[in-house]
């Protein structure tokens, strides 16, 4: 019996073979093109979390938009109301300044004007979405920098202007209230017609009437309306863009 003698043959080129034939440029290209996918999808993935941070910030420059322009709302309806009183204490300063020459002067109606005229009025203007980005270092979350430019004049200037002239114009008028009108009049018998035409006829009083600052203080509060008007325009402009 013969046997049967079966011949293994080596590949003539082993794997090790192979890439001793490559050259090393060509092996940094295979290299290369198997990186490709894993860079294309570290960026992909780094794209993505950008734009998911991007638009939460976006949101939460319009979360903040809305939040002030609501305030400067709410202020401006105050300021105007502000205004309304303000028209109505320089009538009823009038009124009683010329009440000896008014034929038609009403008692009761002069009592109403002195203590309205005396009332205090200022700007209740509180922005809190403003204090809020201010205290919180948020406030250059707001891209436009137009609007926060304005917002920090409308609080710094305009605003302190109005609040430190209807202060001294309070101010004014209740020291004169005490020191004139309280120390000279019993007020208790204001509704005696004899006490009042004396007190209308007084003239420290009448002289106190005209120099009240009425168009300053209405000038003041018509600027800051117009500079809230204007920046929640802005802010609008802004919310629909």
């Amino acid at each position: 019996m013969h046997d049967i003698h079966i011949e293994h043959h080596r590949p003539e080129h082993t794997f090790s073979a192979i890439h001793e034939k490559k050259g090393f440029g060509t092996i940094l290209k295979e290299l290369l093109i198997d990186m490709i996918p894993v860079v294309l999808g570290i960026l992909i993935a780094l794209s993505f979390g950008g734009l998911k941070e991007s638009w939460k910030e976006k949101n939460e420059e319009r979360y903040y938009l809305r939040r002030l322009k609501n305030d400067l709302q709410e202020d401006l309806n105050e300021l105007k109301d502000d205004v309304r009183n303000y028209a109505a204490r320089k009538y009823a300063a009038a009124y009683l300044a010329d009440y000896e020459q008014n034929k038609n002067a009403d008692l009761d109606t002069a009592i109403r004007y002195i203590y309205n005229l005396f009332g205090q009025t200022g700007p209740n203007v509180t922005n809190a979405a403003y204090v809020t980005l201010q205290s919180s270092g948020k406030f250059d979350i707001i891209q436009n920098k137009e609007i926060t430019e304005h917002l920090v004049i409308l609080y710094s200037d305009v605003v302190r202007s109005l609040t430190n002239i209807t202060g001294s114009f309070n101010q004014f008028k209740q020291e004169f209230f005490n020191n004139v009108v309280y120390q000279r009049y019993d007020l208790a018998r204001m509704k005696d017609p004899a006490l009042l035409k004396q007190l209308l006829s007084d003239t420290s009083i009448k002289n106190a009437l005209h120099m009240l600052w009425f168009d300053e203080v209405m000038g003041r509060y018509n600027k800051a309306i117009e500079r809230h008007q204007a920046i929640i325009d802005e802010i609008t402009r802004e919310l629909n863009s």
